[in-house]
């Protein structure tokens, strides 16, 4: 596994990027996308440590040991490397998420994905959590996908 083009920025635990998990969340630096009013924008720059597969399965096993699926915001510019990163963290266990911009994504290259959430950030539409948002949160149930990202909204 060759993974080492890609940099992290952060790696903490969270509560919110995907429903009913336990995030192991994984900033990765270098963002091709020029999202307007984009809440990380220091990702697009090339900054961060070398997420080598020693540093993924430490980060993993230790900080994310009681976390039930790995979330990768951004990364999919290295398309082969995330694949690696992902196949990694899905042998240690994990469920796999990935965080992107894009808006036409194909999910079948993601065959290490249980979630995926892509659309660019329009601030007129809102994030995830605003019913009239175009971004999209994906859940990988085997046979295709399906659109959760209604679990954002509360009991609206």
């Amino acid at each position: 596994m060759a993974f080492n083009e890609m940099k992290y920025v952060t790696a903490e635990v969270t509560f919110e990027e995907i429903p009913d998990e336990v995030c192991l969340t994984i900033a990765i630096s270098g963002c091709p996308r020029n999202c307007k009013n984009c809440h990380s924008p220091h990702l697009r720059e090339d900054i961060g440590t070398e997420l080598t597969e020693s540093v993924l399965k430490e980060l993993v096993e230790d900080k994310g040991k009681h976390c039930t699926c790995v979330c990768f915001l951004g990364g999919d510019q290295h398309y082969k490397e995330l694949r690696d990163a992902l196949f990694l963290c899905k042998t240690l266990g994990k469920k796999t998420a990935l965080y992107t911009g894009a808006n036409d994504v194909s999910f079948s290259h993601y065959v290490y994905l249980n979630y995926m959430k892509c659309g660019e950030y329009i601030e007129e539409l809102g994030a995830l959590d605003s019913e009239t948002t175009n971004q999209k949160l994906f859940r990988n149930n085997g046979n295709g996908l399906t659109d959760i990202t209604y679990k954002f909204w509360g009991n609206r």
